[in-house]
């Protein structure tokens, strides 16, 4: 195995271990000596890879945001029908957001202005992939051209996000599917 493969095996071991203690108790309750253990690494190790507990929060509250925005611009370059990228998009989305749901959470909880602005400068990718599909619609004549991109992203993205919530607490069993067609006959363009 390279010594770039067990660095980044090492590094993942510590993100899971902390996504295990940040969502076990309140961020100012987890101690970076406990993710330390249950990484199976000394504390000192930590520091090779995050600077500190915010650092180190921020980059597991990261993780895959990346990947995430790339996934909705492979979606949109797709050669298939708008409807179909959308259906696509918001499956994908959905999964991102049930996978993310323990973070946002986390996300509220933490008062620190340092943590949210780096969560929000990594969570712009996102919001910018989401657009430019969601204009690619409009452009294409499939998505109506009389609400802005922002309405419509807020309209598809924030059903999307209080779905996991009102499953989560509510055990409401709200469809992805459903989502996404009320979305769309809303949004769609009448032919």
């Amino acid at each position: 195995m390279t010594r770039e493969r067990k660095k980044q095996q090492k590094r993942d071991a510590i993100l899971k271990a902390a996504h295990a203690e940040f969502t076990a108790r309140r961020f100012d309750e987890v101690k970076l000596d406990d993710i330390a253990a249950r990484a199976g690494v000394g504390k000192g190790t930590l520091y090779l890879y995050f600077e500190n507990k915010e650092d180190l929060f921020v980059q597991m509250a990261i993780d895959g945001v990346a990947e995430m925005s790339e996934r909705m611009r492979e979606i949109a370059a797709m050669n298939i029908s708008f409807h179909e990228r959308f259906l696509c998009f918001g499956r994908e989305v959905a999964v991102f957001i049930e996978r993310r749901s323990v973070m946002f959470r986390l996300m509220n909880q933490t008062g620190s202005e340092i943590i949210q602005k780096a969560f929000m400068q990594q969570h712009k990718q996102l919001v910018r992939a989401a657009r430019s599909l969601i204009q690619a619609g409009i452009d294409e004549r499939a998505l109506r051209d009389d609400f802005t991109v922002a309405d419509l992203h807020c309209s598809l993205i924030g059903p999307l996000l209080f779905r996991s919530r009102l499953n989560r607490f509510n055990h409401d069993n709200i469809e992805v599917e459903s989502l996404l067609e009320l979305f769309w006959s809303a949004a769609a363009v009448r032919r």
